[in-house]
């Protein structure tokens, strides 16, 4: 079972990248799950949750099955708030006895810290029109898959 570790943001400047290798795991020979391991990401926006919902339904395109693991709170409220958290499937950890970590890929781009801390705290508001984060989603999820 390949993990993706996503170490940074999964947003507009790392989308692009993200989307390559993400296809090139699911294009690679098996039929195993791809885990996206979100222990460590930082900033998520609307075209990283397209990129997501796009590799989901790539995965399903090739008989596999996408699983994030390790979804911190904030990004998980967004999950929820989006009703994306009952399209995809996410699991608590990656620690599983078919977990190999030396499957692991990795995604840095150098920023440090939570980029979204102080937007999506406790209460989390979101200060865009909810018609803007849909469009975004679906135009990066149309890109993506």
């Amino acid at each position: 079972m390949p993990t993706f570790r996503v170490h940074g943001p999964l947003d507009v400047t790392t989308a692009a990248t993200t989307r390559a290798d993400l296809t090139a795991l699911l294009t690679a020979p098996g039929s195993d799950d791809l885990v996206i391991d979100l222990l460590q990401v930082g900033a998520v926006d609307p075209v990283g949750l397209g990129l997501l919902v796009g590799m989901h339904r790539q995965a399903q395109r090739v008989g596999r099955r996408l699983v994030l693991a390790q979804v911190p709170p904030r990004v998980m409220r967004m999950l929820t708030i989006t009703r994306l958290s009952r399209v995809l499937t996410i699991t608590e950890s990656v620690r599983d006895d078919s977990v190999r970590i030396d499957d692991e890929m990795r995604i840095a781009d150098g920023r440090q810290g939570d980029d979204v801390s102080a937007v999506l705290g406790a209460d989390l508001t979101l200060d865009l029109p909810m018609e803007s984060v849909a469009a975004a989603v679906a135009a990066e999820a149309a890109r993506a898959g």
